[in-house]
């Protein structure tokens, strides 16, 4: 039980993005407003699944709860983007809300058509809570606030989900469906911070204001993730 709650704070860090970096807390990733993409492309660095990696120890997960948190992630992402491509004003917060939903909602058909089972867990719980969190928050926003808000919406959660799917890849044992899946899952949220962040660079500029220095913790994409 005790194990199971430290993945779910885990989780809740990362999205408020206060995940601890390293030994070094000093030695962070910040996104500033004219380097957000080379920032994010800090983040591919190294192969977080060496065998000299730090990961902290994660609860053990059924394959059927993993897959779970998959699906969850799938339908966060969906959410987020139709009420984007609703409630955005600026063509390149639709045109990334268009994308992610087109990737998200063609992985879970994909993963749909597997054999794969799934049951709900604490983990994908936890996702499926703090997407409606999310979700609650941006819908009173509109106009260029909205656009702003969720792109930094994008730049958290994104930065969240590869945190919990490198804690997954390195503390449990996957069958090659599955581990192909995570990996590849991981290749799409990297690819997917990249752009949101230029994105969230972009629209901090046009309007002169300070960007918030968004530490996005020790979460490393693949390295084939380019």
């Amino acid at each position: 039980m005790k194990r199971a709650l430290f993945l779910l704070v885990a989780i809740s860090t990362a999205w408020g993005v206060l995940a601890a970096c390293s030994s070094d807390p000093t030695e962070k990733i910040v996104v500033v407003h004219d380097e957000a993409g080379a920032a994010a492309h800090a983040l591919v660095d190294d192969d977080p699944f060496g065998p000299d990696s730090e990961a902290p120890p994660i609860v053990s997960l059924t394959e059927k709860a993993i897959v779970a948190i998959a699906e969850a992630v799938h339908d966060a992402e969906h959410e987020l983007s139709v009420l984007a491509q609703a409630q955005a004003l600026d063509d390149r917060a639709k045109d990334y809300a268009k994308a992610t939903l087109e990737q998200h909602d063609t992985a879970k058909a994909a993963l749909a058509r597997t054999a794969l089972e799934s049951e709900e867990g604490p983990v994908s719980r936890g996702v499926r809570r703090e997407v409606t969190l999310r979700v609650a928050s941006l819908k009173t926003l509109s106009g260029r606030t909205f656009d702003v808000a969720y792109m930094t919406a994008e730049v958290t959660m994104q930065t969240a989900i590869l945190g919990l799917l490198n804690a997954i890849l390195v503390s449990n044992y996957t069958t090659p469906d599955v581990n192909a899946i995570l990996r590849s899952m991981r290749i799409s949220a990297a690819n997917s911070l990249r752009e949101a962040a230029r994105i969230q660079a972009e629209f901090y500029q046009i309007e002169g204001v300070q960007e918030p220095k968004w530490d996005l913790g020790c979460q490393q994409p693949p390295p084939d993730a380019e």
